[in-house]
């Protein structure tokens, strides 16, 4: 999940510095399968890692988050450039004039679905809370 979220980043930059919207289209489109591929393999699924602590598979899920978060500057930047494209498809066209709302909600909800397997009873709504002041401050940062 790493990796794809390492290419992920590459496409944006790809797709800022050229200025082409299939870059965009294509970085969206792993995005989603990171997410997906992250919440079916490396959360709920069968995996080579050992989830015993924080090494493993939750450490390559984290590191993923945080590349898909670092990818969040070249999304605002890219949706600039994206206002005057015209789609077929409404759905598609709503993620493509605001990619920075897929690369800010992605990581989230895999940052959101770690933490709960990950933590005690007790301690996933605490854990769920300091996620929750944390995002609150990303986005007063901007």
């Amino acid at each position: 999940m790493a990796a794809w979220a390492a290419v992920v980043f590459v496409l944006f930059r790809v797709a800022l510095l050229l200025d082409r919207s299939i870059f965009l289209y294509q970085a969206i489109l792993l995005t989603v399968g990171t997410c997906i591929g992250g919440i079916m393999h490396n959360l709920f699924g069968v995996s080579y890692f050992s989830g015993g602590d924080w090494t493993g598979r939750y450490f390559v899920l984290g590191s993923a988050v945080a590349v898909l978060l670092a990818c969040l500057p070249f999304a605002f930047r890219l949706r600039e450039h994206s206002k005057q494209q015209t789609l077929r498809v409404r759905w598609l066209a709503a993620l493509v004039r605001h990619p920075e709302q897929v690369m800010f909600f992605a990581p989230v909800l895999l940052l959101t679905l770690m933490l709960a397997p990950k933590m005690r009873a007790g301690m996933v709504t605490v854990a769920w809370g300091i996620e929750g002041v944390l995002i609150v401050l990303l986005v007063l940062a901007d």
